[in-house]
């Protein structure tokens, strides 16, 4: 696939993370993983994954005012976390030594529970968030 790093990952996220996929099934997001580093600084990769992780974020309830707006706003967040957790499971502890992707994930730890208690519900990958932070 030819284009910019932040389309590459724009791909990544969109299709790559939406489906069930297991530990090993994709070489793409593993490649990007392990090689974003020389085309995609670790603070672009941030700065990219922030702005999908609060895709649609307003004030008013992350900015989902109907049933499919919150929809995107849940896929959307689900979508990023799911990307953290493969990048740890791929780097291991060299995401950690970056400040800017540790802060990172810790500060999507806090919106992930925000989000959660602003719409009362449950989200798994808020748990995984909190595996994340504690490897």
């Amino acid at each position: 696939m030819s284009g910019t790093p932040p389309k590459m990952l724009e791909h990544l996220l969109d299709t790559r993370l939406s489906v069930q996929m297991g530990p090993n099934d994709d070489s793409f997001l593993d490649d990007f993983l392990l090689t974003h580093i020389v085309f995609m600084p670790v603070a672009q990769l941030v700065d990219e994954l922030a702005s999908h992780y609060h895709s649609g974020y307003t004030d008013n309830h992350n900015g989902a005012d109907s049933p499919e707006d919150y929809d995107y706003v849940l896929q959307s967040k689900k979508r990023v976390v799911q990307f953290i957790q493969r990048w740890v499971m791929a780097v291991r502890h060299a995401v950690f030594e970056d400040p800017a992707a540790a802060h990172f994930i810790e500060v999507s730890l806090l919106f992930s529970r925000t989000f959660c208690e602003i719409w009362h519900v449950q989200l798994k990958h808020s748990s995984m968030l909190i595996r994340v932070c504690q490897k």
